[in-house]
């Protein structure tokens, strides 16, 4: 490593960049005027990019563009693909951002040496008892990796999960309302074709075999979540889609079953995550349950 890269490290680290770490837009004047609406831009690559001494393997770093917003919306969960709404502290107090997936550009990583020290950073704020509410650097850092890495789920896997509202029971009743108490919701799927699937849920064929692993946190009561699940899934009644009058109802599970999906009692869980073994997550048919994060279905555009 040369004298003038030592330095230029020596400056990086006492600027203290780090991912997170927001650049205002007059800092990099004429490197972003394709996205003239992101008064902020916040550094998404990683430290052991940005201190590598070899800066002709790593010439560049990574920015996501940012405006300001007035308060935190849905967004602010990490649920939505393309957005996220973000806290940033600094020096001055908060600052409330949301960032694009879409809007990024490439800055030379020597950029960095001759900018002033960043003003505000994304970071994760510690509280206890422990809240994922405000691991924003955390949120920010897996909804970029989220951007690369969501599986691709059968359309008829897809289709069977929004007709039967089984969906909309994850979403919206369990992912969103209980956000806080959630780690996250795991599944289980396999198919009627796995000899030949290779792997690849994206191309099993019905019927399909579900089952639900919820990872809460410590101080989450499992219990409640469970009962809540089965009820909904079970014993709640809802309209045939097939009933000409709609005077006829069926269970979520019963119509999910119809529809090429089968999910029995027993295979429901609701588990803090001390009592979880990361090989339960890693096997071949288990994935995230990613529907909040708009997994995109060839056959409906409902998501």
């Amino acid at each position: 490593m040369l004298v003038d890269d030592n330095a230029a490290i020596a400056k990086l680290e006492a600027g203290e960049w780090w991912q997170g770490s927001l650049i205002h837009r007059s800092c990099i004047a004429g490197r972003a005027e394709h996205h003239p609406d992101c008064e902020w831009w916040v550094v998404a690559s990683q430290a052991c990019n940005i201190y590598n001494c070899d800066f002709q393997s790593i010439p560049v770093v990574e920015l996501v563009g940012a405006s300001v917003i007035t308060e935190l919306g849905e967004c602010s969960k990490g649920g939505h693909p393309r957005e996220i709404d973000l806290s940033a502290k600094g020096a001055g107090g908060e600052l409330l951002i949301k960032a694009e997936s879409q809007k990024r550009i490439w800055i030379p990583r020597r950029l960095l040496v001759d900018l002033e020290a960043p003003r505000f950073r994304v970071q994760n704020i510690r509280t206890l008892p422990f809240t994922y509410q405000t691991q924003w650097l955390d949120k920010f850092s897996s909804w970029l990796a989220r951007g690369y890495t969501r599986v691709a789920l059968p359309d008829a896997f897809n289709l069977a999960m929004g007709r039967s509202q089984i969906r909309d029971v994850l979403e919206t009743r369990l992912a969103k309302k209980k956000h806080d108490d959630l780690y996250g919701i795991f599944m289980t799927i396999t198919g009627n074709d796995q000899d030949d699937s290779e792997g690849e849920l994206g191309v099993l064929k019905p019927p399909y075999d579900l089952g639900v692993l919820i990872a809460c946190y410590e101080n989450a009561d499992p219990q409640p979540i469970l009962a809540q699940l089965k009820k909904q899934l079970f014993k709640d009644q809802i309209k045939d889609p097939e009933s000409s009058d709609g005077s006829l109802t069926l269970t979520r599970a019963a119509l999910s079953k119809r529809l090429g999906v089968r999910i029995i009692e027993a295979d429901l869980e609701v588990r803090p995550i001390s009592d979880i073994y990361l090989s339960e997550l890693l096997g071949p048919n288990t994935v995230r349950y990613n529907m909040v994060d708009h997994h995109s279905d060839s056959n409906e555009s409902h998501h």
